[in-house]
């Protein structure tokens, strides 16, 4: 086999995969570790995949489109539940904490009612329905233009609130989670309130299942930089893990 088409082979392998090991890949293609390396160390220069401790993650993202909220509410649940337990418990007594809309962020309204006495600002009329038998809880509801079948309020007046705030956790869901795009999302009507709620929190705390990383949405809410921490399930790829870690991101595993 030519050098350029093993090259184009394990781009592909790796493509499909979207992450291996340097073990599995010399494995593969039948050649050494050594030459793998090197191989690697060629596609990550022409910007074709990135490389990681020990193996390499794709650079090729999927694009993803927005779903129905009903079909969203069963992805992945019991996963959801444990980002939003370990999301609340970094919360203090006392504190104000911005709750963007979503079904991850939906999961921490059980363990938001056992926080103890807290400010919660959000958008999402599920999220504040749902807490209005919490005694400790004051809860603010963002006003706007609400989103059909989304249960999200979005626009001007929303995000002019949330401008005269300021907060010390947000706590925001994303569509996809990509290295060279960001924290992306499908829908523009609520790009300027997540941006909005970023720039009035003291720390940002984006919630999202593993699916969500390495895949790619219609719009860049902000750079991974703008993002204290990403809370995900354990089944992320550690692969995966070790490309946006090596691009400054603290992950936190669930």
């Amino acid at each position: 086999m030519l050098k350029f088409e093993r090259l184009e082979r394990i781009e592909q392998y790796v493509n499909q995969n979207r992450y291996a090991t340097i073990n599995e890949l010399a494995s593969q293609f039948s050649i050494s570790s050594a030459t793998i390396r090197r191989d690697l160390e060629l596609l990550s220069g022409q910007n074709r995949v990135t490389l990681t401790r020990g193996g390499v993650v794709s650079n090729q993202a999927n694009v993803v489109e927005e779903r129905p909220y009903s079909e969203k509410l069963g992805d992945n649940q019991e996963e959801k539940k444990r980002i939003a337990q370990a999301a609340a418990a970094m919360i203090r007594p006392g504190t104000t904490i911005l709750v963007d809309s979503g079904t991850t962020n939906r999961a921490m309204i059980p363990f938001l009612q056992e926080v103890g006495p807290v400010n919660i600002v959000t958008n999402d009329v599920v999220i504040a329905g749902e807490l209005t038998s919490c005694r400790d809880a004051d809860v603010t509801v963002l006003g706007g233009t609400l989103r059909k079948g989304y249960f999200t309020l979005v626009g001007h007046y929303a995000e002019s609130m949330v401008a005269q705030m300021r907060a010390d956790i947000a706590f925001l869901g994303m569509d996809a989670v990509n290295l060279k795009g960001g924290c992306m999302i499908a829908n523009m009507n609520e790009v300027g309130l997540k941006r909005a709620m970023i720039q009035a929190a003291r720390q940002v705390v984006v919630v999202c299942d593993h699916s969500k990383f390495e895949m790619e949405s219609f719009l860049t809410v902000c750079p991974l930089d703008q993002v204290g921490t990403f809370l995900t399930g354990k089944e992320l790829s550690r692969y995966v893990g070790e490309a946006f870690a090596e691009a400054g991101c603290v992950i936190r595993y669930v």
